[in-house]
């Protein structure tokens, strides 16, 4: 049966989120959202050019497919298979880190006033801004299982454990 798009499967959309670790900063967490085609178009029309332009030296030949599956399915680059990618002729100028950051910045979910960063992320230290920024790229073709298993996680954490009385009896009639 095919399902059909409905305000609440978009909405669900909306409130996918996900925890990255920075490694660059010992470990820490930020809090990441979807973006929508329409915020990186506005983000590409503000700086006056794509992630098209910006993304043609990634070399990804020596890949095998099972590794471009591995990162289609996962939205991220596993540890294992970074060092098989050529990226020598990706540059990693102004242009390909302005568009990072303004990703990030479009991205980041900070929880508190103290977490918003957004303006302070031209300031992380290595790739820090690249990472959130290919990381919201990534999350942002999340998949409609994904999405269903990360609220199905939720409502398992939030809902209060069963109780005695919650369960039905075995011993009924005894």
């Amino acid at each position: 049966m095919t399902r059909r798009m409905t305000k609440a499967i978009l909405e669900l959309g909306r409130h996918y989120r996900k925890n990255l670790v920075l490694k660059e900063y010992g470990g820490v967490e930020v809090t990441i959202k979807p973006v929508t085609l329409k915020t990186i178009g506005l983000i590409s029309q503000t700086l006056g050019y794509g992630l098209e332009e910006i993304m043609g030296g990634i070399d990804l030949d020596n890949l095998s497919k099972e590794d471009l599956q591995k990162i289609r399915d996962s939205g991220d680059i596993p540890p294992a298979l970074i060092g098989k990618i050529d990226i020598s002729g990706l540059k990693l100028n102004d242009r390909f880190v302005s568009f990072m950051i303004e990703l990030a910045k479009a991205g980041l979910d900070p929880q508190t006033p103290e977490e918003d960063i957004r303006d302070e992320l031209q300031d992380l230290l290595g790739f820090g801004a690249v990472t959130i920024g290919t990381a919201v790229f990534g999350i942002s073709k999340v998949s409609y299982e994904e999405l269903m298993d990360f609220f199905s996680r939720q409502k398992e954490c939030s809902s209060p454990p069963l109780t005695q009385q919650d369960t039905p009896s075995t011993n009924q009639g005894t």
